[in-house]
């Protein structure tokens, strides 16, 4: 039962950590400049003597363009914040079924296990995804927030989910199992500067915001990508660990 409870909440990951195309957060801009650039080549192309219909077709193109990459823009702010929060309450599920797992099969690390879960549970509150749209739509600087406690929540929530791997890395050790896997193989999300970001962002006028946007994408999708390697290895020793826990008799019926 317990081991199901693993496999569940490691199954969950395709669902929950959600790894955004690198593209997905430019699409509204691009959509933006291409298309302007092709309603300027039509109204162009537009006779003189329809050019009041031509501009009456810019101007609602471009209403409609505007509104769409808006649209796509608050999805993207959405699913940045939605994914975070998914991520850590699943991890927070995985890791005290694992404390739980390794409890049982006697190992003191399971203490320790659970200690950092707490932590978890205290410093990794859930972020509301339609609030800080809201006030960012109200403020627009509330933004540069929302990036900082992404970037933030990610990096300290990486650096304790080390801290968990290398504890149950022991646990397994304890109870006579080799890990097929290593902490350091997990994806650290690196800390970034707020200050320096904001400024090069003011600086250059919002340009540097876009290579911002894009570490916000990226760094998560790679700390997600080493999850599925490292949580499939997690899942195989604890699975060892069990088959060499169970009585003969138990063992025998199973055949």
């Amino acid at each position: 039962m317990l081991l199901s409870n693993v496999k569940r909440q490691r199954d969950a990951l395709y669902g929950t950590d959600y790894v955004m195309p690198l593209w997905m957060p430019f699409a509204p801009m691009a959509v933006v400049l291409v298309s302007t650039l092709l309603i300027a080549t039509l109204a162009v192309a537009y006779p003189a003597d329809r050019i009041p219909d031509a501009v009456a077709v810019v101007v609602f193109a471009l209403l409609a363009i505007a509104l769409a990459a808006v649209i796509v823009s608050l999805y993207v702010f959405y699913k940045l914040i939605v994914r975070r929060n998914q991520h850590f309450k699943r991890v927070r599920l995985l890791y005290t079924n694992v404390a739980d797992l390794l409890e049982g099969l006697g190992s003191a690390r399971a203490v320790s296990v659970r200690s950092i879960v707490r932590e978890m549970e205290v410093e990794e509150q859930e972020r509301s995804a339609v609030l800080w749209i809201v006030l960012t739509l109200l403020v627009g600087i509330v933004a540069f927030y929302v990036y900082h406690f992404l970037n933030k929540d990610f990096h300290r929530h990486s650096i304790r989910e080390k801290r968990l791997l290398e504890e149950v890395a022991r646990g397994l050790e304890e109870v006579g199992v080799a890990p097929a896997f290593t902490p350091e193989e997990l994806r650290v999300v690196p800390s970034r500067s707020t200050l320096v970001y904001i400024l090069l962002s003011l600086i250059t006028a919002g340009i540097f915001g876009l290579y911002w946007l894009y570490t916000l994408t990226k760094d998560p999708n790679e700390h997600f990508r080493s999850h599925r390697r490292i949580e499939k290895s997690l899942v195989s020793a604890l699975e060892r660990a069990v088959e060499e826990k169970l009585p003969p008799m138990e063992t025998a019926g199973a055949g």
